[in-house]
């Protein structure tokens, strides 16, 4: 899966950490990360340095956190900035939907060039 983690980071209950993810301390300090619980860090997203990731936050794909972000926060991009509130979503990411095995219908009225 291509997961660096420093052995130093806590991870609260419930965190989901997707592929190509980096969660590493940051020099000269010495603390590591600390995420919190029901988080949600997408593919290939970078968190560096002494930071805190409180509870119920989105790290969104192929973002770099270099500060702390806030419990409910939905954050994107490089460097990382706030972009929405969690509980402001119509939908829980967490919710598990692996019994739905189907697959999807094939593009129709679609023009092949």
């Amino acid at each position: 899966m291509g997961v660096l983690i420093n052995p130093h980071v806590s991870i609260g209950e419930n965190t989901k950490i997707g592929n190509n993810c980096s969660i590493v301390g940051q020099g000269p300090y010495k603390n590591a990360p600390i995420i919190g619980n029901h988080v949600y860090i997408g593919p290939g997203a970078v968190i560096q340095g002494p930071v805190v990731i409180d509870d119920n936050v989105i790290i969104a794909p192929n973002c770099v956190v270099t500060k702390s972000v806030p419990q409910y926060a939905i954050v994107a991009g490089v460097p990382a900035k706030i972009i929405g509130d969690v509980r402001k979503l119509d939908y829980d990411i967490f919710k598990n939907e692996s019994w739905n095995d189907n697959i999807h219908p094939y593009l129709e009225n679609q023009e092949i060039h």
